[in-house]
């Protein structure tokens, strides 16, 4: 996963830490979350420019995720969402 600046077209910082696809992305001004087909959601600093992170539970493919600072909320392609705490900082 790479973050770029828009006004430059270069990369910023390259976020290494999956080991399959990712499925889906969501994120806000400081936070970003990835949802992989290695069965894994993965939360990320930007600030920091570093992994906070790693969930696991699903037993297939992450395919949706969205957060805020209460929940994070995943759907996988084994059936079933799930809802977890946020677990920032």
């Amino acid at each position: 996963m790479k973050m770029w600046d828009l006004r430059t077209n270069k990369c910023i910082h390259s976020f290494g830490g999956h080991v399959k696809g990712i499925g889906s992305i969501t994120f806000d001004e400081n936070y970003i979350g990835s949802g992989s087909r290695d069965k894994t959601i993965k939360l990320w600093d930007t600030r920091a420019q570093r992994c906070l992170h790693t969930l696991k539970g699903h037993l297939n493919s992450v395919r949706c995720l969205k957060f805020d600072d209460r929940r994070v909320v995943s759907g996988s392609w084994d059936n079933t969402i799930k809802v977890t705490q946020a677990v920032y900082t």
